[in-house]
């Protein structure tokens, strides 16, 4: 009867006469999870992830900033360090060996020109740093050197940042800062919204000569240098937000249970479902058509490794020939072999011994595939010289190889580690590719060669293509080269000097800053100054 009153005079009907609805209503609401408080530090590298962005922006591309990408690099590294230190956060030996080879693989700033490696490095570099940051705080998918460092590098790059993209800003104002940071952030805010609207004005009203006359001498600056530092800070900002995040995220430990060791491990054991039977029937034909090509290609291994020409072959021709394809059938195999490793089931004692006999398979005849590319490439290089291309390559295939032997080693030794060994394995060789200067190694081998007889003639626009580097082999070359007679000498000498003397030009009319130094531009510079090309 209440209820019905309740309808006919459109009333709400009680509570109490819903037993349901008065059970939620008495539940209390869960607890408000409190703020997150930020420490000193956490604070100040808030402030800092904005200039390391700003600072990001400035840099590149590293290109024209070698030097200013080596501070930049060690300042990162260094400020996070102390900050870590000071937060008294213990660091682990595995980040503090990433740290130790982002800095030395940082040095190819200085002592090399190719800007291929700049960004190799570059990239590198800012990467490891990343790293650094997720694997000192704790983070890692497992302790120690081992075959996650893989995950761990995706999980800093692509899943931290995220977990925490907005924390920058609260960390910017918070503690006891917090009524002051609160204004500063309404002042910064009311910055950002003037800094469209002001420059169109300025734009517009820039067609007065006397206007721009007047602000020139009052302020004194470049308008153009203004718009670059608000353009490089704007994106800095962006670039804070993302390293902030991974920041907190690692210190937080936030996302543990996104690709952990269990969640891995369970990964990999349901992509094992391939029968043995299937995946031995996969690599008979592969194996069949390697039979039968080396069997065909016999007497060119022989030339290979013999350095002894086939008929009807020229040193282009022969060396050529196959060369890139074999470099592609390298790393088909390379996909083959982690196929097999990640597919087959190991349900049973055979399926190991399978494993173990397909694998080595493919790899021997892709080890034979590279040592055959690599003694036809050794043989192009000795009658034409060196290239980059051909160093590239050449290197491309003998890293190939160590990984195709540290997938054997592997399957007999369960302990070893080949994912791991060969990401140290690639930054050895590629420090030694670029800190000695390959291009410069380059340079001074088809000089040597020329002036000793070895090569009966050198490419000078060859040497020209590898820039700053290839000057002081240049020098000697123009010194040493005797012209006297041989008409094709005239001409190297005269082309080399017409290539020096642009090089002289070159650096009398370049105003660089401080941050555009590098090594191989003092050499170049010196050897030029030897010859009385520039003052």
């Amino acid at each position: 009867m209440n209820n019905q009153n309740n309808v006919y005079y459109n009333y709400a009907p009680s509570v109490a006469a819903d037993p349901a609805r008065s059970e939620t209503a008495a539940k209390p609401a869960p607890p408000r999870r409190p703020a997150r408080e930020y420490s000193k530090a956490e604070s100040v590298f808030a402030w800092l992830s904005v200039l390391f962005g700003y600072l990001f922006c400035r840099v590149n591309p590293v290109a024209e900033n070698p030097f200013g990408g080596l501070i930049f690099v060690a300042v990162i590294f260094t400020v996070t360090l102390v900050v870590l230190k000071i937060m008294r956060k213990p660091l682990t030996v595995l980040s503090v060996a990433v740290a130790l080879s982002a800095i030395i693989v940082s040095l190819t700033f200085l002592f090399t020109a190719n800007e291929f490696l700049y960004f190799i490095a570059y990239s590198y570099c800012i990467a490891a740093y990343l790293y650094f940051i997720y694997a000192a705080t704790g983070n890692t998918v497992k302790k120690g050197f081992n075959d996650y460092i893989v995950a761990d590098f995706f999980k800093a790059m692509f899943v931290m940042p995220f977990a925490s993209m907005g924390c920058m800003f609260k960390a910017m104002f918070s503690g006891k800062s917090r009524g002051k940071g609160k204004i500063m952030l309404k002042v910064l805010i009311g910055i950002g919204v003037a800094v469209i609207p002001t420059l169109m004005v300025f734009c517009l009203l820039s067609y007065d000569s006397d206007f721009m006359n007047l602000l020139g001498d009052i302020f004194d600056f470049n308008f153009e240098n203004i718009f670059s530092h608000i353009l490089s800070l704007t994106f800095g900002v962006g670039l804070g937000l993302y390293l902030y995040g991974l920041f907190i995220s690692s210190l937080d430990k936030k996302c543990e249970n996104a690709l952990c060791e269990k969640n891995c491990k369970a990964v990999f054991s349901k992509m094992r479902i391939a029968p043995a039977i299937t995946v031995v029937a996969s690599v008979i034909p592969l194996m069949f058509l390697y039979i039968v090509f080396f069997i065909s290609q016999w007497k060119y291994y022989v030339s290979a490794f013999t350095n002894v020409l086939p008929e009807n072959f020229s040193y282009a021709d022969y060396a050529r020939k196959g060369f890139f394809e074999l470099c592609i059938v390298s790393v088909i195999n390379l996909f083959v072999i982690v196929n097999i490793v990640l597919l087959l089931k190991r349900n049973k004692k055979s399926s190991y011994v399978i494993l173990r006999i397909t694998a080595v398979a493919v790899s021997l005849a892709t080890l034979v595939l590279i040592s055959t590319a690599i003694s036809k490439m050794f043989m192009y290089i000795s009658r034409y010289g060196l290239t980059q291309k051909r160093v590239f390559a050449t290197w491309f295939m003998l890293f190939i190889a160590f990984v195709f032997i540290f997938i054997c080693i592997r399957l007999f030794v369960r302990s070893f580690k080949p994912i791991a060994v060969a990401f140290v394995v690639g930054l050895l060789m590629f420090s030694t590719l670029a800190l000695p200067d390959a291009d410069a190694f380059i340079a001074e081998y088809n000089v040597n060669a020329y002036l000793d007889g070895t090569l009966s003639n050198v490419d000078v626009d060859a040497l020209e293509e590898l820039e700053h580097s290839a000057i002081p082999s240049l020098v000697k070359l123009y010194r040493e080269i005797d012209r006297s007679a041989d008409t094709d000498a005239k001409r190297i000498y005269f082309r080399v000097e017409k290539v020096l003397l642009n090089y002289a030009d070159e650096f009398s009319a370049e105003d660089k800053n401080i941050f555009a130094f590098t090594i191989v531009d003092a050499k170049a510079q010196n050897a030029l100054k030897e010859i009385e090309f520039i003052g």
